[in-house]
């Protein structure tokens, strides 16, 4: 019972950190013509792509830290 709420409460707050992520975080970073461009403004529809690497880049760690 309470793994079974830890997992759903564990895909609300990753969801609510993609929604953070790509309202707040990606456009303050990135110009509007690359969000458009790749596609990554949060109007558009996700398809899931199991083939896409999830990991983090190192690069996107650092320029976190400093934003």
């Amino acid at each position: 019972m309470v793994r079974k709420q830890f997992q759903q409460t564990r895909k609300l707050m990753i969801g609510i950190m993609q929604k953070i992520v790509y309202d707040e975080f990606l456009p303050a970073f990135l110009s509007p013509t690359a969000m458009e461009k790749n596609e990554l403004a949060s109007s558009k529809r996700y398809k899931y792509d199991s083939q896409l690497d999830p990991t983090t880049a190192n690069v996107f760690g650092i320029a976190y830290r400093y934003v």
